[in-house]
């Protein structure tokens, strides 16, 4: 959880989080989406979008599923709602986001609703005594095809 989401966020997901990541975001500069069970209304999921370059490019990270939870379609349904949110509600005119190449199943996501790997050099993360290759990828406004999530 922490290499993905960096120290702000632990699961399951609580008010707290939430509310102090919202209020350092207060900025304008980023957009934020959680998503909750529609059975019970717990927390399932969370995604933000920060703005760059003046607002032409946006970013999509922090992008969390519960893991109990993982292989319902949630990351779909979150990941096409920021995105076609993020579109509608900007005037970015690039989405990016980086990837864990190790992590194919959100590569395959993200590929799958348009996103495609930039020619961006690879960038390495050292996580313990690791070291985590990443893949940038990014979705022009001009390219996506809203769908259903």
């Amino acid at each position: 959880m922490r290499v993905w989401s960096g120290p702000g966020f632990l699961w399951p997901l609580s008010t707290n989080q939430l509310r102090a990541y919202f209020e350092e975001s207060r900025s304008g500069q980023r957009l934020l989406w959680s998503a909750d069970a529609i059975k019970d209304g717990a927390l399932v999921g969370h995604a933000s979008l920060a703005l760059k370059a003046e607002g032409a490019v946006g970013r999509l990270g922090r992008v969390l599923v519960d893991p109990a939870r993982r292989g319902e379609g949630l990351g779909r349904a979150l990941v096409t709602s920021a995105v076609t949110a993020g579109f509608a509600q900007t005037r970015i005119d690039t989405l990016t986001l980086g990837v864990y190449r190790h992590n194919t199943a959100a590569h395959q996501l993200y590929e799958s609703i348009g996103f495609l790997a930039t020619q961006t050099p690879i960038a390495a993360t050292t996580i313990g005594d690791r070291s985590w290759d990443s893949i940038e990828m990014q979705l022009p406004r001009r390219s996506f095809v809203p769908t259903k999530a």
